[in-house]
């Protein structure tokens, strides 16, 4: 093709201003990454709906119920009475009661008996009903909405089971991750930080700061 002076200047501003474009883009593209931190996926949770009418009715449901309500009371009066409580604070005794719950599954032997004991209920009633008790959690109402979202966060070296993965997301709706906490912390970190401002719609916003030690810890949100 053939271009006069004019066309041929138009071209190249064209193509200057295409190039700066593209530029920009891939520079909010590489923000945007590194603001995501680095993870990987190994499991996500199972979809979930709010429970039938007649799930409520079985008795291994009910159990579950009262232990964990019993927990939630043990739990705030605990720290209620704490000598190093602040005056003003606030608690989800049932963030907790997921956290040990999630535990108890990864868990084994006598560390397992110790925290199914402390949750009030068996192991097996825990793996037969939590997802139940988490279905019911999940609330919209006409001032707000509930939600509660659970995650495993593993550094890259631990080895695991992928079965154990997969029994959290299908009986226990949780994400499960890697991160190279001890390679990479800042982005392992970043990870974590926008995976739980992704789940509370931006409410909790913060860097936990987990240490370049970090082998696994577990998230309720």
């Amino acid at each position: 093709l053939t271009f006069d002076k004019q066309k041929e200047e138009n071209m190249k501003n064209k193509i200057k201003f295409f190039a700066a474009l593209l530029i920009l883009i891939f520079s909010a593209t590489a923000l945007a990454a590194c603001t995501q931190g680095k993870s990987n996926t190994l499991g996500e949770p199972a979809a979930m709906s709010y429970p039938e009418y007649s799930e409520f009715s079985g008795e291994g449901y009910k159990a579950l119920n009262r232990s964990a309500k019993t927990f939630s009371f043990d739990l705030a009066t605990g720290v209620f009475e704490s000598e190093d409580r602040n005056d003003n604070f606030a608690i989800s005794p049932i963030s907790v009661y997921a956290a040990l719950a999630l535990a108890a599954e990864c868990a084994g032997g006598e560390t397992r008996k110790q925290i199914v004991s402390a949750l009030n209920t068996t192991y097996d009633a825990l793996y037969q009903n939590y997802g139940l008790l988490i279905r019911s959690l999940q609330r919209e109402f006409d001032t707000g909405k509930l939600t509660l979202y659970n995650s495993v966060w593993l550094d890259g070296k631990v080895p695991f089971r992928q079965s154990a993965v997969n029994t959290l997301s299908e009986k226990y709706y949780c994400y499960s991750y890697s991160a190279d906490f001890a390679g990479d912390n800042d982005n392992a970190n970043k990870a974590i930080r926008y995976h739980v401002k992704k789940q509370t719609n931006g409410l909790i916003d913060r860097d936990f700061d987990l240490s370049t030690e970090t082998l696994f810890t577990l998230i309720s949100t």
